[in-house]
């Protein structure tokens, strides 16, 4: 295998992917996984000609990881133009999702995965809210430092368990805003309307490869919101939640550690934002909605949770 016609191969590989906007770790893996599938099938071409023998190519995956197949398969997937080979390779990756969801719900987890989350599942995290709704109730005292604490607990839990979109954890550093004419194009802002709430997100993690999200807040989250930041007003004016203890906001380190804390007093395992991200994907792709879904429909679902498609099946798939 020549020399020259890797480097065009591996040219061919990085020129599509930059067209596809995609992140520069991620092109670099997809590239190694290539060029591996390439070697692999004694492919001497500087194309993805080799994929039309998908049965080859599925032969060559099978002796490897659930977690390289659907990489394989994304990578693939990404970059080809023939849609009907397309669609035939999403469904490789569906078929694998459907054979670990199977081994999900029969408890097949591995060790590392029963240790952190257990076998709990995204509608198990909202549990939590009715709790700690309850014990917001029960105290009497609403100056006291435990009832801010606790109703903070019950609206982080709303944001992250209730809304349609999951984000990380940039839901730390939200400014409030009540004028639109003073919304920016840096910050990440909830802009309060007459009836409505408008979230914006302009800083986070891959915000280069998808672009800001703006999100209208469904009403009975906008409802709770706003009886926070009524209540939360005279603590801080200007940012949606407050480390009290550090008399500032949260920076994303303390708002993970929050997080964490919240879930291990209510559920008696840590949860982080992750996690959290994990299980509301493994709920998307069992959603018989979602299996009816074409490629495009599925590729917008998947950025409700702030990352594409090939990313969900790569990072976020119970492994």
């Amino acid at each position: 295998m020549s020399l020259k016609k890797e480097i065009a191969f591996l040219k061919y590989l990085e020129t599509n992917f930059e067209k596809e906007n995609v992140s520069i770790s991620t092109m670099k893996s997809y590239i190694s996984i290539l060029k591996n599938v390439r070697k692999g099938l004694n492919y001497k071409g500087t194309t993805l000609h080799f994929t039309k023998n998908i049965d080859k190519v599925e032969e060559y995956v099978s002796k490897k990881s659930t977690s390289y197949r659907i990489s394989t398969y994304s990578a693939i997937i990404k970059i080809l133009k023939n849609k009907k080979l397309k669609e035939l390779y999403v469904e490789k990756i569906n078929d694998i999702n459907k054979e670990q969801n199977e081994k999900n719900r029969e408890g097949l987890y591995t060790e590392k995965e029963r240790k952190t989350i257990g076998v709990l599942t995204f509608s198990d995290l909202q549990k939590i809210i009715p709790l700690i709704k309850k014990e917001l109730d029960d105290i009497t005292d609403k100056q006291s430092k435990l009832y801010y604490i606790t109703y903070q607990y019950y609206i982080i839990s709303v944001v992250y368990l209730k809304c349609k979109f999951l984000c990380r954890l940039d839901w730390c550093n939200i400014r409030i805003i009540t004028d639109k004419t003073l919304l920016n194009e840096t910050d990440n802002q909830l802009l309060l309307e007459d009836e409505k709430m408008k979230i914006i997100f302009n800083q986070f993690k891959n915000k280069k490869s998808i672009g800001s999200k703006e999100f209208e807040i469904c009403d009975d989250v906008c409802e709770k919101l706003k009886k926070w930041i009524l209540f939360s007003n005279d603590v801080d004016k200007d940012n949606l939640f407050y480390n009290k203890n550090k008399s500032k906001a949260y920076d994303c380190k303390r708002f993970s550690e929050l997080i964490k804390r919240m879930f291990l007093k209510y559920l008696n395992t840590s949860i982080s934002a992750n996690h959290i991200r994990k299980l509301k994907e493994n709920e998307l792709r069992i959603d018989p909605e979602y299996l009816k879904m074409n490629l495009k429909e599925r590729e917008q679902a998947h950025l409700m949770n702030f990352h594409g498609k090939a990313t969900a099946e790569i990072h976020y798939q119970k492994k």
